[in-house]
C-alpha cells in the first residue's frame, strides 16, 4: 500500500468498516475498534490520520511496532491480520518539511516560489525592481520583509528618549499578510506562487488558494476560528511564535492599517487566488521632515532610515548583507552604519569575522 491508496481508503471518512486515529497514542481505542470489526464483517484501523481525514503521520520505530504487536497478542483467539506501515516519502508530511526547511533551491518543489516586484506608478507597465526567491518558508518571510524595507518609506517618531522607526505601512500588518499567504498557499498546485507587488499607491499580496467556505473576509465580525489549508506548516509556525492559530489575521491587518491612518485593506478571492490589497499614501524621497540628502539637526535621511530599519528587522546582520539586500553600494552602507553608531542607534556585537549589528533604540 502507498500514500495514494491510503488517501483513497480514507476519502470516505470513518464508517462501520473504517476507524481513523491520529497517533498510536490512541492505540487502546484503536484495538477496541479492531475487536469490533473482527466480531462483525471486518474493517480497517488507520493510525496517523485525523478524524477529519487529514494525513498527520507519525514517527514509527521499533518500539511502536512492538506496542502494536503486544496489543494484538492479547486477542483470543489470535486473529489473522494484515498490518502495513506506509511510508509518507511522497506524501504531505515530506512536502511540508521541504516547504519549511529545505536549505537550497530545488526543482522538486517549484511551488516554493516568492515573486517580488516594485512597479513605477500604479500599473504593471514598468518594473523598478523584480526578484524571485526560492527556498524554505522562513527564507521567503525574511526576503519579503527586506523587500518592504527596501521600497517603502520610513519615518521617525520620538517617544520620550526613544526614537521609533516606522514603515509607511505597519510592519505587523505586512508580516501577517506574508505569513498567511505562505501558510494558506495550495502547495499541491505546482504552478503559481506567492506574489508581492508594490505600487505607488498600494501593495498587493497574493497566493494560490481560496477562502474556506465558512469565512467571508468582507464580514467585519471577529473570526475566532483558524482553518489553515496546510495544518502541518501552520503548526510549525505556531511553535516558532509566528502564527497564533486563532483566526485573527484578517482582523489584525485591518486594525493595524486603520490605526496607522490608512484605508481598510481589502481581501478578495478569484481565479484560484486570494489577494489582500493595502492602500497607502506614498511619501516621495526628499519629502520626509528634515531630510536634505543628509543629516539635519541629528535626524536621519531616508536611506539611513532604511539601513536602520533593515537592522531592526534582521538583528545581527552584516554590512555586506545590508548592501546586497537593499541594493546599495557597500561604501554607502558603511557610511550609514558609522552615522548610526555615532548616534547610539545601533551597536556591533561579536567578532570581526562573525559579528553583526543590532539596534539599541
Amino acid at each position: 500500500m502507498d500514500v495514494k491508496l491510503v488517501e483513497n481508503l480514507i476519502s470516505s471518512k470513518e464508517s462501520a468498516v473504517l476507524e481513523l486515529k491520529k497517533t498510536t497514542g490512541q492505540l487502546e481505542r484503536g484495538m477496541e475498534s479492531l475487536c469490533a470489526f473482527l466480531n462483525a464483517n471486518g474493517g480497517t484501523v488507520v493510525f496517523g490520520v485525523s478524524d477529519d481525514g487529514t494525513i498527520a503521520g507519525q514517527m514509527v520505530g521499533d518500539s511502536t511496532k512492538r506496542d502494536i504487536a503486544e496489543c494484538i497478542r492479547q486477542f483470543e483467539p489470535l486473529p489473522l491480520l494484515d498490518i502495513e506501515y506506509v511510508s509518507l516519502k511522497d506524501g504531505k508530511i515530506n512536502n511540508a518539511a521541504a516547504v519549511l526547511y529545505m536549505n537550497r533551491e530545488t526543482m522538486d518543489y517549484p511551488q516554493s516560489l516568492l515573486r517580488l516586484a516594485r512597479f513605477a506608478g500604479t500599473d504593471t507597465k514598468v518594473f523598478v525592481d523584480n526578484k524571485q526567491v526560492r527556498g524554505n518558508l522562513f527564507r521567503m518571510i525574511d526576503e519579503a520583509m527586506a523587500f518592504f524595507f527596501k521600497h517603502l518609506s520610513l519615518s521617525g517618531e520620538v517617544k520620550g528618549l526613544i526614537r521609533e522607526e516606522k514603515l509607511s505601512v505597519p510592519y505587523n500588518a505586512l508580516r501577517e499578510c506574508v505569513i498567511n499567504a505562505l501558510i494558506h498557499r495550495e502547495y499541491n498546485t505546482v504552478g503559481g506562487s506567492v506574489g508581492i507587488a508594490i505600487f505607488d499607491d498600494r501593495i498587493e499580496i497574493s497566493n494560490v488558494g481560496h477562502f474556506p467556505s465558512t469565512i467571508d473576509p468582507s464580514d467585519n465580525q471577529p473570526i475566532m476560528q483558524s482553518i489553515p489549508y496546510n495544518p502541518i506548516i501552520a503548526k510549525a509556525l505556531y511553535y516558532r511564535g509566528l502564527f497564533e492559530n486563532w483566526g485573527r489575521g484578517i482582523g489584525l491587518v485591518k486594525e493595524e492599517c486603520i490605526a496607522a491612518g490608512l484605508p481598510e485593506p481589502t481581501f478578495s478571492s478569484s481565479h484560484g487566488a486570494v489577494m489582500v490589497t493595502i492602500n497607502y499614501n506614498k511619501v516621495a524621497d526628499g519629502e520626509l521632515n528634515g531630510e536634505l540628502n543628509g543629516e539635519l539637526n541629528g535626524e536621519l535621511n531616508s536611506r539611513q532610515r532604511k539601513t536602520h530599519g533593515y537592522i531592526m528587522a534582521h538583528q545581527g546582520c552584516t554590512a555586506t548583507e545590508i548592501s546586497q539586500q537593499l541594493n546599495v553600494p557597500f561604501s554607502t552602507i558603511d557610511k550609514h552604519i558609522r552615522v548610526l553608531l555615532e548616534m547610539g542607534l545601533i551597536e556591533r556585537r561579536g567578532s570581526k569575522k562573525n559579528g553583526g549589528y543590532y539596534t539599541l533604540k
